[in-house]
C-alpha cells in the first residue's frame, strides 16, 4: 500500500495564487488541517516518507512525521505541475486566458511533463519493491498519479494525444485531493 496526502492549505491557496514550483508556506487553517489527520496517520503501517521538496509539502511532512520519526525523503518529481515562473504568485482572474492552451509559452508543465516524473516515482517504488509508505504531494501531481494507477494500460503517447496542451487542469476531476486529505492505494495490484 501507498498512502498519498496533499499538503495542507498553503498560503497561495487560501489567497487563490497560482502555485506550482513556489516555495510558500502552509497557512495557519493548513497548519491544523494536518494535525487533525495525524492520528489517522499514526494508524496506518507507514514505514517511510517521501515527500515533494516544496515548502509547503515539507512542512505537512514534517508535522504528521513528529509522532512517527520515521525518515522523509525529499524528491523532488512530486513536485506540483510547474505553471511557470510568469505565472507563479498571479491570482487567478489575472492569469493568461491561453494558459491551458498553450502552457509552453509560459514555461509550464503539461500533463505528459508530469505523467513522466510521476511514472518515473512509480516505476522506482516497483522495482525496490516499496510498500507501506507516506507520499506527501500537491492536488495536481498526486492527481496524476492516482490516474496512471487507475489506468494501468496508459503510456505517454496516450498522455501526449489526450492531454498534449494542457496541465493541471487536464487531470480529471475525480483525481484531485482535497487539502490533508489521505487517499489508499494498491500499487501492486
Amino acid at each position: 500500500m501507498i498512502y498519498l496526502v496533499r499538503h495542507g492549505e498553503s498560503v497561495f491557496n487560501k489567497e487563490n495564487r497560482a502555485q506550482g514550483h513556489s516555495m510558500n508556506p502552509l497557512s495557519e487553517e493548513g497548519v491544523m488541517q494536518v494535525q487533525n489527520i495525524s492520528e489517522d496517520i499514526l494508524k496506518l503501517p507507514i514505514t517511510k516518507i517521501y515527500c515533494s521538496d516544496l515548502k509547503r509539502a515539507v512542512q505537512t511532512a514534517e508535522i504528521l512525521n513528529k509522532e512517527l520519526n520515521l525518515p522523509i525523503v525529499l524528491d523532488s518529481r512530486l513536485r506540483e505541475f510547474d505553471c511557470g515562473e510568469s505565472i507563479r504568485g498571479l491570482l487567478k482572474q489575472d492569469r493568461p486566458v491561453d494558459l491551458y492552451d498553450n502552457p509552453k509559452k509560459y514555461g509550464a508543465e503539461t500533463a505528459p511533463d508530469v505523467y513522466i516524473r510521476m511514472s518515473d516515482f512509480l516505476d522506482e517504488l516497483k522495482a525496490n519493491k516499496v510498500d507501506n509508505v507516506l507520499i506527501v504531494g500537491h492536488g495536481g501531481s498526486l492527481g496524476m498519479m492516482m490516474y496512471i494507477l487507475e489506468n494501468p494500460a496508459l503510456t505517454k503517447e496516450d498522455i501526449i494525444k489526450t492531454m498534449s496542451n494542457f496541465t493541471r487542469a487536464s487531470v480529471p476531476f475525480r483525481y484531485n485531493l482535497r487539502n490533508a486529505e489521505i487517499v489508499e492505494l494498491d500499487i501492486y495490484r
